[in-house]
């Protein structure tokens, strides 16, 4: 069966801590890509492709470009802080070939989850998810981020 590829999405970056709400939290980086064991523990759906990339870069020098079959896919990253508790939104960097709906998806330790979409356009997307808006979810016990694409 031939996998049609009608969406890519190279994920730049994914920045914790947009807007810290006090002013000893410090800018958390992480899913920067940089490194080849960090791009290896990240899982896909099946059908989508990842891998490093110079394209987009918007840390250092590297992107992860994501590459879902017709009707899309997802990625989680689940090496990420553990603790959110002094940071005000997650920013995850976006640049994409085609109008898409992308879901952030949020897993604290205890299984608790919190999603919120976004509708992406062609090019750069900045989407940002404030984290008082994910009361839900344990901040100081964090586990996963999950990337939902629909085409």
């Amino acid at each position: 069966m031939k996998v049609i590829v009608k969406n890519m999405l190279l994920f730049l970056l994914l920045t914790l801590g947009l807007l810290c709400d006090r002013a000893w939290a410090e800018l958390q980086v992480f899913a920067s890509f940089e490194e080849q064991l960090e791009i290896k523990s990240i899982r896909s759906s099946s059908g989508v492709r990842i891998g490093p990339s110079t394209r987009f870069p918007a840390w250092e020098g590297s992107s992860l470009e994501v590459i879902s079959p017709e009707g899309g896919g997802s990625i989680e990253i689940s090496q990420i802080p553990p603790d959110w508790r002094w940071q005000e939104s997650l920013l995850v960097f976006v640049w994409s070939q085609q109008p898409s709906d992308v879901a952030l998806i949020l897993r604290d330790s205890g299984g608790a989850n919190y999603r919120q979409s976004f509708r992406v356009r062609p090019g750069a997307n900045h989407l940002q998810l404030r984290l008082a808006e994910a009361n839900t979810l344990n901040l100081q016990s964090m586990r996963s981020l999950t990337v939902a694409i629909t085409t």
